[in-house]
C-alpha cells in the first residue's frame, strides 16, 4: 500500500476510489470500500482511499471529537482491506477553503486518476460542506466517471455511525462497538518504560500511552489480544489511572501478554479489545490485587 500526499504526482494507473474520512473504518465505511474494491477487481484497476489526518471540526468548530482510529490505525486497517493507494489530506485552512469542484479536480482527477467513486449517502466535502452526492453525481457524469452512493447502514433499527461507536467506546461497551465496527477496536502505540510494578507482582505488563487524538475507552479491565512482530498473544489490559499505586489523572494502558517473554520496550504493539470485564478498582494490598488479576485472567481465558 502506498501513501500519497497533496504533492504526489498523478497516478498513471486509473483507480476505483472510496471517498470519505472513514474514522472507525466501521461496517458502513467497509461497504463503501468494498464497492470500490469490487469494481477495481472486475475492471483490473487499482483501489484508492482518501482520508483526513485530523477531524475537520478541529478547525471549523475549534474542538473536534476524539478519533476512533487515528491515522496509524486507519492505515493499518486500509492495508488489511487490500487498498493500493491512500491519499492523506491535512484539514487545514487551504483545504477548508477549497471549493467542492476544485477539490474533485485537484485530488480525484489530478492525483488519483479516479474512474470510479463510491461514497456514503451523507458525505460532504469542499468549502462550507457545499459538496454532496448530488453535486458529485453531476460532476462525475460530465467527467465520464462512474459513481455509486451507498445507503445508510443499520444493525436492526440502529444506524451505524462513528459518533455512536465513539460513545459506546467511551462507555466501555466494547462488544457493542465491535459489532458496529466489524472488527475488534484497535489501539496501536509504542511500549514505554514503566515502573515494573507488574513484574514485581508476577504479571509483567507492556505500558502504553493512548494516542492523544484517540477516544479513551472507559476505565477498567479488558480482555483482548496483542500483536507484536506478526505474533498474536492473548492479553488482559487495564486502562485507567492505576489507583492502587498512583495519585494521578493520567490515563495509561497496561497490557499483560499471556505466554509472552519478549522484551517489548520501545516496540510498536497492536492491541485489540474484545470485552470489558470490570471497572478499575483500588486495592488495599498487593495480595488482593494479585488475587484479582488471577481471577481476571481466568475470566479472559475461559
Amino acid at each position: 500500500m502506498q501513501v500519497l500526499s497533496v504533492n504526489s504526482n498523478k497516478l498513471e494507473t486509473p483507480t476505483a476510489l472510496a471517498l470519505g474520512m472513514f474514522d472507525g473504518v466501521h461496517i458502513g465505511h467497509r461497504e463503501v470500500i468494498k464497492t470500490a474494491t469490487q469494481y477495481a477487481k472486475l475492471n483490473k484497476i487499482k483501489t484508492a482511499v482518501i482520508t483526513l489526518r485530523n477531524h475537520p471540526r478541529e478547525l471549523t468548530k475549534g474542538k473536534a471529537p476524539k478519533l476512533i482510529t487515528n491515522l496509524d490505525t486507519r492505515l493499518a486497517l486500509f492495508e488489511e482491506l487490500d487498498i493500493d493507494y491512500v491519499l492523506v489530506l491535512d484539514f487545514d485552512q487551504e483545504l477548508m477553503n477549497t471549493s467542492a469542484e476544485d477539490y474533485l479536480k485537484k485530488y480525484l482527477i489530478n492525483i488519483l486518476n479516479a474512474k470510479f467513486v463510491s461514497t456514503g449517502y451523507d458525505h460532504h466535502f469542499g468549502k462550507g460542506r457545499s459538496g454532496n452526492t448530488v453535486l458529485l453525481e453531476a460532476w462525475a457524469k460530465s467527467n465520464q466517471i462512474t459513481i455509486e452512493t451507498i445507503d445508510a447502514c443499520k444493525q436492526g433499527p440502529e444506524l451505524i455511525s462513528s459518533s455512536k461507536i465513539r460513545d459506546l467506546i467511551s462507555e466501555g461497551a466494547i462488544q457493542k462497538a465491535n459489532e458496529m465496527l466489524g472488527y475488534q477496536f484497535m489501539i496501536i502505540s509504542t511500549v514505554i518504560e514503566g515502573d515494573k510494578r507488574g513484574r514485581s507482582l508476577g504479571f509483567p505488563t507492556a505500558n502504553l500511552q493512548l494516542p492523544a487524538d484517540m477516544v479513551i475507552p472507559a476505565k477498567g479491565v479488558y480482555c483482548g489480544s496483542a500483536e507484536y512482530q506478526g505474533q498474536n498473544f492473548q492479553a488482559i489490559m487495564n486502562i485507567g489511572t492505576r489507583p492502587s499505586f498512583d495519585d494521578s489523572d493520567k490515563i495509561t494502558i497496561e497490557a499483560h501478554l499471556l505466554d509472552c517473554n519478549n522484551d517489548l520496550y520501545h516496540q510498536p504493539l497492536k492491541l485489540r479489545l474484545n470485552k470489558r470485564i470490570r471497572a478499575e478498582k483500588k486495592f488495599d494490598s498487593a495480595d488482593n490485587l494479585i488475587k484479582q488479576i488471577k481471577e481476571d485472567i481466568k475470566q479472559c481465558t475461559n
